[in-house]
């Protein structure tokens, strides 16, 4: 009944996956040994395709006419990402001593990362845009101000089982 023209290889993957492809979202799956996708078409016949390096890393991503090359840095995280042919679409990123992401560069203009003693995330800053994260005594988010929101704080409520029940917008059920 569905609409999945052809899958090459036999990785294991979830009923989210096969519903959408079901629902013809994508067809002509190709997928590298390691299981990963090689390649499809998109239901707007789109093709997409996923290069791999040595390292069994993302090398290269082509689709929608524009080709994205991927760099690593020695721990396996993405320094670059450099399009061959809008620069528009070009990343840099930075890490700190432990790894998290401290910097990145792109079309937002240059953003910045800053994090807690306990290696929760407290600030991002992407151009004009910053938001700031605190936390409770459990370690939760306790409240969010973000500037593209409108720059007020957003306070959060859980339920007695620890569950988000309200993000200060609305209520979660």
């Amino acid at each position: 009944m569905g609409l999945l023209g052809q899958v090459n290889g036999s990785p294991s993957f979830g009923s989210e996956f096969v519903e959408f492809v079901n629902y013809g979202h994508v067809r002509d799956i190709a997928w590298h040994p390691n299981g990963k996708i090689a390649s499809l078409t998109r239901g707007n016949d789109e093709p997409y395709a996923q290069g791999l390096n040595a390292r069994q890393l993302v090398d290269s991503i082509a689709s929608y006419g524009e080709t994205l090359n991927y760099f690593y840095n020695a721990n396996a995280r993405v320094t670059d990402i450099v399009a061959q042919f809008d620069d528009a679409y070009d990343r840099v990123f930075g890490y700190d001593g432990a790894g998290r992401l401290d910097e990145a560069h792109g079309p937002w203009g240059t953003g910045s990362y800053a994090y807690g003693p306990l290696g929760n995330i407290t600030q991002k800053k992407l151009g004009s845009r910053t938001v700031d994260i605190e936390y409770d005594a459990l370690n939760r988010i306790d409240r969010v101000r973000d500037t593209a929101a409108g720059g007020s704080w957003c306070n959060y409520a859980f339920d007695a089982r620890g569950n988000v029940s309200s993000d200060g917008r609305q209520l979660v059920d």
